[in-house]
C-alpha cells in the first residue's frame, strides 16, 4: 500500500491506493471545494512523483502508462456534461409551441440534439477506452502497439512478458524526454515503437493562432511523430519544445538511417507509392547493413585496452602533445588526469560519455576549458560548461546537448576551433563565482 525509503524518511502511496485516495478525497471534498478538489488531488500525485523521481513505477513503465489513462476520464465527464446541456436544451425546445418556429429555432433544436447524441457517444467511448486500458492491459492500446510489431503477432506472449520486454530496455538504457522514453530497442510514448522498424521521425512544433471576439488566442502544439516500416504512425504529445528536439537528437543516434524531417513533410513521406516505398526500404537496409558491418569490423580490431583501430581514411592524426590537460571521471568516482593525449583519446572520451563509461570529462587549453557531465535517467542530455576569456573577466556559460554534439565540441576544443554561439547559452559566471567563495 505504501513504502518508506532509506530509513523511512519519504512516504510513498502506491497504486492503486494513490488513485483510490485521490478519488475518495475528490468525492468527499467536491461539495466544499468543487473543481479545486481535483486540482489538489493532481497536485498530490505530482508531489509524490517529484519526491521519487528515480523510482520505477509499480508494475513497470508500460503498466504505469496504461493506468494514467484514468486521468482522461475527465474528458469523458466533459463530453457527458455537454451531452446533458444539449439534452436540457432539446427538452425545453420540444415543450414549446412549434407552430410559430422560425428557421433559427429549428436549427438550434437540431444542434441541441446532435450535441446531446455526440456527447453521449464520445463520453461512453472515452470511458470504455480508459477503463479498458487501466484494468484490462492485455487489450490496451499500448499492448496492441507492441504486439503488432512482433514477427508473429498472433503468437505473441502474455501482456506481462510484452510489457517486461519494453520495461527492461527502458530501465537498462532508457533516456527520458518529457513523456517519451528512448531505449536501445524501444521507444515508449503514447504508443510503443520498435527502433529497428523506425523509418521516419517528424517533429511538430507549431503555434496555432485564432481570433475570437477581437481577442487573440494561441495554442502551441508539440508532437513527436514516428513512421515504421508498415507505414503506421505513432504520435506522442510533449509539453516542452526543448524536450522534443532532444528526443529527436537521441533518435538520430538510435536510428541513423531513418529520415528526419519536419511535420509539414510527413504527408508526402507516407503518401509514397509502393514502388517508391520499396526503393526507400532497400536503401535503408543497405545503409544499415553497411553500418553494422563497419561496427563489427571495429569490434574485431579492438585490442585489449579497449581502443579501436580503424584503417586510416584521413590524414594521420597529430602525435600526443603536452598542451592542455584532459581529465576523466568514471562511475566509481575515480578521476584520471592526462597531460599527453591524442585526438583519438579525446574522441574516446566523448564516446565514453554517451556509453556511460565516464560520468564527466574536462578539457583545459590555457584559460579556456570545456567541462562535460553525463546525463542521468531523467535527462539523458550532457550538461556542458565552457569558459570564454573576455577583456574584463573569464566568463562561464552552460547548456545541454546530446552525446554526439558533446563529442564534436570536445574535438573542436582539441583542434582549437571551438567557437559556439554563446548567445544561445546561459551565463553562469556569477553562480560559479559565488560557489568558489
Amino acid at each position: 500500500m505504501w513504502s518508506m525509503d532509506q530509513g523511512g524518511k519519504k512516504f510513498q502511496l502506491k497504486w492503486p491506493w494513490n488513485w483510490l485516495a485521490c478519488g475518495l478525497f475528490v468525492a468527499g471534498a467536491w461539495w466544499f471545494l468543487g473543481i479545486f478538489s481535483v486540482l489538489l488531488a493532481a497536485l498530490f500525485l505530482g508531489w509524490q512523483k517529484k519526491r521519487h523521481p528515480d523510482a520505477v513505477p509499480q508494475g513497470g513503465y508500460c503498466m504505469d502508462r496504461t493506468r494514467k489513462r484514468l486521468a482522461r476520464l475527465l474528458w469523458a465527464l466533459l463530453y457527458l456534461f455537454f451531452a446533458f446541456a444539449g439534452g436540457v436544451c432539446l427538452y425545453m425546445q420540444m415543450q414549446e409551441d412549434r407552430s410559430l418556429w422560425e428557421m433559427g429555432d429549428w436549427a438550434f433544436t437540431i444542434f441541441s440534439g446532435v450535441l446531446c447524441l455526440g456527447g453521449v457517444v464520445l463520453g461512453l467511448v472515452e470511458t470504455y477506452m480508459d477503463l479498458r486500458d487501466a484494468f484490462f492491459p492485455a487489450k490496451s492500446r499500448l499492448a496492441q502497439s507492441i504486439r503488432s510489431q512482433l514477427p508473429y503477432p498472433e503468437e505473441a506472449p502474455p501482456v506481462e512478458e510484452l510489457f517486461a520486454m519494453v520495461d527492461k530496455d527502458i530501465q537498462a538504457s532508457g533516456q527520458w524526454f518529457d513523456r517519451v522514453a528512448i531505449g536501445k530497442e524501444w521507444v515508449l510514448g503514447d504508443d510503443v515503437s520498435s527502433i529497428a522498424r523506425i523509418r521516419g521521425v517528424f517533429s511538430r512544433d507549431e503555434i496555432k493562432v485564432r481570433y475570437t471576439n477581437g481577442r487573440r488566442q494561441s495554442t502551441r502544439i508539440v508532437e513527436l511523430w514516428i513512421v515504421d516500416d508498415r507505414q503506421q504512425l505513432q504520435c506522442t504529445s510533449l509539453r516542452k519544445p526543448a524536450e522534443l528536439q532532444a528526443a529527436v537528437s537521441c533518435l538520430r543516434l538510435r536510428a541513423p538511417e531513418a529520415r528526419f524531417d519536419d511535420y509539414c513533410n510527413l504527408s508526402s513521406f507516407t503518401a509514397q507509392t509502393s514502388e517508391e516505398w520499396q526503393a526507400a526500404e532497400r536503401s535503408f537496409v543497405r545503409r544499415r547493413d553497411q553500418r553494422l558491418a563497419e561496427a563489427a569490423e571495429r569490434e574485431r580490431l579492438r585490442d585489449r585496452s579497449g581502443a579501436v583501430y580503424v584503417p586510416p581514411v584521413q590524414p594521420p592524426q597529430r602525435e600526443a602533445r603536452p598542451q592542455g590537460r584532459l581529465t576523466l571521471s568514471d562511475r566509481t568516482g575515480a578521476t584520471r588526469e592526462y597531460s599527453f593525449f591524442t585526438r583519438r583519446d579525446v574522441e574516446l572520451a566523448g564516446e565514453g560519455l554517451s556509453s556511460g563509461t565516464y560520468t564527466a570529462a574536462a578539457l583545459f587549453a590555457g584559460p579556456r576549458y570545456l567541462y562535460l557531465k553525463a546525463g542521468d535517467r531523467l535527462d539523458g542530455r550532457v550538461t556542458v560548461h565552457a569558459s570564454r576569456p573576455d577583456s574584463d573577466k573569464l566568463r562561464v556559460f552552460e547548456t545541454k546537448c546530446t552525446g554526439r554534439q558533446a563529442k564534436e565540441w570536445l574535438l573542436q576544443m582539441f583542434e582549437g576551433i571551438f567557437a559556439p554561439d554563446f548567445a544561445q547559452w546561459k551565463d553562469v559566471t556569477k553562480q560559479m563565482e559565488r560557489a568558489q567563495k
